[in-house]
């Protein structure tokens, strides 16, 4: 039974509690990683300005290191005026119609390389976009409970013998 607890409690221990991590390159198109921003858990990029009637046509190159959660996050640079105009994202073959200033969308990624792309057509006050990425913490709770209910099993197995 104790090379069982210390297994466990090994095991808890071994498992790190950071979030994922990823590498973000801007592969072509106006897209721009942030300086100091382009590994990690925390991502941001942004587009360089356009002009009225530029095509955007961007693509990212994202390098899961780390299998886990993501949040996504695109909003739209704009000078006074109107809400953009409409402009898609494509990740993993889902595609994000942005049709106001922003969007905001969270998807699990294995270890791996994934393409996202972002399209659409400038119009007067439609400058840009931001280009967010965070990844998703493993919450607390999750470290607290594996050692309960470890001592729970523990509980159980005592209660047993004392049965018998």
């Amino acid at each position: 039974m104790k090379k069982a607890m210390l297994f466990f409690a090994a095991l808890l221990f071994a498992v790190g509690a950071n979030a994922a991590s990823m590498d973000l390159t801007a592969t072509s198109g106006n897209g721009v990683v942030a300086p100091g921003a382009g590994s990690g858990n925390a991502l941001f990029g942004n587009s360089s300005p356009f002009r009225v009637g530029d095509v955007i046509d961007d693509v990212w190159t994202l390098d899961v290191t780390e299998a886990g959660q993501w949040v996504f996050s695109i909003t739209a640079k704009s000078n006074n005026g109107p809400a953009p105009s409409p402009f898609t994202a494509v990740l993993d073959g889902n595609v994000y119609e942005i049709l106001g200033s922003s969007i905001l969308f969270s998807l699990f990624l294995d270890v791996g390389q994934y393409i996202l792309t972002v399209d659409g057509l400038s119009n007067h006050t439609f400058t840009g976009y931001d280009l967010a990425i965070n990844a998703v913490p493993v919450p607390a709770a999750l470290w607290l409970f594996a050692p309960a209910l470890l001592g729970f099993f523990g509980l159980r197995r005592k209660a047993r013998s004392l049965a018998a």
